[in-house]
Formats: structure tokens, C-alpha cells, sequence
């Protein structure tokens, strides 16, 4: 890999870059910018260890003045990903350092401050592995965005944080690690959205159930027991310097209720819960309304006792 440049960039300096581009993760950069935002092309994220930042030549806030020749002085930015993209393996930039457009380009996008992994691929396909937002590839040179596979996510108001206005959706990741806060202008539209996410989340649980009794193959869980329905609950928590309620994922089978802290990536996982309670020793205790159907948008709980050799 060669570069030509100083390690110092000067705004009044062109520099040519040469950059041998990663078959994942590709140049390694992120741009802003273009004719249509009267911009020039900006580096505005070097991924680290990958091929741009390998150069050591090139800096947020470069300019791209021509990518293998071919100018991009009045591009937009689609053409400028484009030529990016159809440059070949062995990338030559021009650049130029552009000291005033620094604030522009730092300028953090909210997309960025997302936090979301998608499960690994020894989990049941819970995610797409060929979108995964973290991988280099994604982060590449494409718009900011942020891709959140709903399946085995959690959705649910109130819990994580104080909502008073009943503005605010949560969505929680299926390994409890993440949660994305959505703030709505109002309470009709917050519910509307809540509705639609935990729709289309109810509608991927069947197909997880399957592709978990696959994982799982003919035995099942101990005993040959087989997951009949699977969901997220949230449990009351005990103890005065714990949160009222935290998220547990929920699976019933013809002869338990197991609880786990999140969904199981492994196969070993699922036969470690949190809790299990053999249903036939457990009995449900209602404390829902009282007389009447529940009214809309309202939260149902219940109770279970189950019984032991040491008592309920």
C-alpha cells in the first residue's frame, strides 16, 4: 500500500492517496456532502483498521477531489458513491484538506449514537446476517442509517424510564443489552407506533418457535418437552434498589413456564433458565380488572404460585 502525502494535512495542499480496498469493509470510509447540499465530498468517518485509516494519509474533513482521475467537484453525493463503489481494488484519491468544513463533518448524526448489535450467527437467524449493522461493509459509504431486526425484540412503554407525557415507545434488543427510546410528538401517535412495532413483532414469533424447535431437533427441551408459545413478559423485581419491572423472555411448555433473562443464542442456553415452574404445581393468580373488559392501552398483569417441598 502506498501513500503519498504528509502525516499533517495542509488545507492548501492537494495529496494524492493511494488505497488498496478490504473484500469487508471496502475503504473504510464515510462521506457527506455533495452538489446538492453545495458540499463538496467529505470524509466524515475513518473506520478504524480498515483501508483508509491503514494509509495513514487521509483525515475526516479531506475533501475528495477525483477517485482514480474522475472528478467529483460538482458530484452529489450518490454519484460520489458510485464512483467509489466502481473504483476497483486499488483506489487513487485526491484530496484536499478542508479545515473550515471540520465542524460540518464531525457533527455527530443521531443515527450514529445508536448502540444495536444483531445476535451472532449461532442464534436461530434472529437477525439477518448479510444486514448487520455493525459489520464494516454496512458502515461503509451509504447514507446514515441503522437497520433493527424486530425479531425476538421487546416493545413496551414505561419500564426502562419515566414516560409521563405517554410519548415514549422502547424497544429492546433480544439479548437485553439495548434499548432504542422512540419519542413521539404525541401520545395517539406514540400508541399508533407501539401497535404497529408490536404487531409485526407478534407476527415473527411462530416462525421463531419453528426455527427454535429445529435448533432444539426431535428432543426438545429435558424431558421432551416442546416449546407450545414464547414471548416477552416483564416481571415485577424484588428489592428496594432494583427497578419495579425488568424484561424476561417466556416460554411455555406443555409442562413448564420457564423464564430466562433473554432470548437463548445457544442450544445449551435453553436448558438453563432463570426459573422453572412445572405447571402442574403452579396455579394463576388473577389480578387484572375486576368486572368488565380491560379498556384499551391498559397493562393486564398476573401472579403464579407454584409449590415446593419448602412451601409457595
Amino acid at each position: 500500500m502506498e501513500t503519498v502525502g504528509q502525516r499533517r494535512p495542509n488545507s492548501d495542499q492537494k495529496r494524492c492517496v493511494k488505497v488498496l480496498k478490504q473484500e469487508m469493509g471496502g475503504l473504510g470510509i464515510s462521506i457527506k456532502g455533495g452538489k446538492e447540499n453545495k458540499m463538496p465530498i467529505l470524509i466524515s468517518k475513518i473506520f478504524k483498521g480498515l483501508a483508509a485509516d491503514q494509509t495513514q494519509a487521509l483525515y475526516v474533513g479531506d475533501a475528495i477531489l477525483t477517485v482514480n482521475g474522475a472528478d467529483l467537484r460538482d458530484a452529489t453525493h450518490d454519484e460520489a458513491v458510485q464512483a467509489l463503489k466502481r473504483a476497483g481494488k486499488e483506489v487513487v484519491l485526491e484530496v484536499k484538506y478542508m479545515r473550515e468544513a471540520t465542524p460540518y463533518v464531525k457533527k455527530g448524526s443521531p443515527i450514529s449514537e445508536i448502540g444495536w448489535e444483531t445476535p451472532p450467527p449461532e442464534s436461530p437467524r434472529l437477525g439477518n446476517p448479510t444486514i448487520d449493522p455493525l459489520l464494516p461493509l454496512s458502515l461503509n459509504i451509504h447514507r446514515d442509517k441503522r437497520t433493527i431486526p424486530l425479531k425476538m425484540c421487546y416493545v413496551t412503554r414505561n419500564m426502562a424510564m419515566l414516560d409521563p407525557e405517554n410519548r415514549i415507545v422502547e424497544v429492546h434488543s433480544p439479548d437485553a443489552k439495548h434499548i432504542l427510546v422512540l419519542r413521539s410528538k404525541d401520545a395517539s401517535t406514540a400508541q399508533a407506533w407501539f401497535y404497529a412495532i408490536h404487531s409485526c413483532i407478534s407476527e415473527l414469533i411462530p416462525k421463531v418457535i419453528s426455527e427454535v424447535k429445529d435448533q432444539l431437533g426431535k428432543a426438545g427441551l429435558a424431558g421432551g418437552r416442546e416449546i407450545r408459545h414464547l414471548g416477552w413478559l416483564a416481571e415485577k423485581a424484588l428489592g428496594e434498589n432494583e427497578k419495579p419491572w425488568k424484561a424476561v423472555l417466556v416460554a411455555l411448555t406443555e409442562k413448564d413456564l420457564l423464564i430466562f433473562e433473554s432470548m437463548p443464542r445457544i442450544k445449551e442456553a435453553w436448558f438453563s433458565p432463570l426459573h422453572s415452574y412445572p405447571l402442574l404445581a403452579t396455579r394463576l393468580v388473577h389480578s387484572g380488572p375486576g368486572k368488565g373488559s380491560p379498556q384499551s392501552g391498559v397493562d393486564l398483569s398476573f401472579a403464579t404460585r407454584t409449590g415446593t417441598q419448602q412451601g409457595i
